[in-house]
């Protein structure tokens, strides 16, 4: 069966206007039939979104075998979160599809270029680390780690440190956490300011 996953971020974008494309797409391959999954008002780093959840449930119970998309940043909007989802449609026997990428992952060029994706990945995951520790030596070297506000722990600030890097909103952060949206935009503004100042040799 073929799938096709349908994302706006908002309200006053048209999601017609990628399924036209699609259904062309599939049309000229001759795969007149398959199942919409659509998201509306959902951001790409928003993982919770319905619709894709229930994609990825029916992609583990079997039965999918091609997944379409307009463009890849309506799956995900980071590498990490692209590469987990291809990963499970994977190791389901689903193969991706991305029509304005042109890229198939059936083909022995999308597995080189899905290739090439890991490795960039890795990259930005190693640059994360750098950064990471080199924001953490800042702040332990400050005080900010063990300074106010008092009620969050230095391991909780550590962690809000390393989501930050890996592209988790303020907002996010504090539900995940439970910390005041007020402690943890003070907290990660004020590593921020640090951050930059020292870049800039102030």
């Amino acid at each position: 069966m073929t799938s096709v996953y349908l994302r706006v971020s908002t309200s006053d974008q048209n999601i017609s206007m990628q399924l036209r494309e699609i259904e062309a797409f599939l049309l000229a391959r001759g795969m007149g039939e398959f199942k919409i999954y659509q998201d509306e008002g959902f951001s790409g780093k928003n993982a919770s979104r319905p619709a894709l959840k229930q994609l990825l449930a029916d992609v583990k119970l079997g039965g999918i075998k091609t997944i379409v998309i307009w463009k890849l940043d309506r799956l995900g909007r980071s590498l990490a979160d692209l590469l987990s989802f291809i990963k499970v449609f994977s190791e389901h026997g689903a193969s991706l599809i991305s029509v304005k990428d042109n890229l198939d992952l059936s083909t022995s060029q999308g597995m080189l270029f899905m290739q090439l994706l890991g490795a960039f990945a890795e990259f930005e995951r190693s640059m994360i680390v750098e950064r990471t520790k080199s924001g953490l030596a800042n702040a332990k070297a400050k005080g900010i780690l063990c300074g106010r506000p008092s009620n969050i722990s230095v391991s909780s600030k550590e962690t809000m440190l390393k989501l930050t890097e890996q592209g988790w909103s303020k907002n996010r952060i504090s539900r995940e956490l439970g910390i005041n949206i007020g402690s943890v935009y003070h907290f990660l503004t004020t590593v921020k300011k640090l951050n930059t100042n020292i870049v800039q040799g102030t």
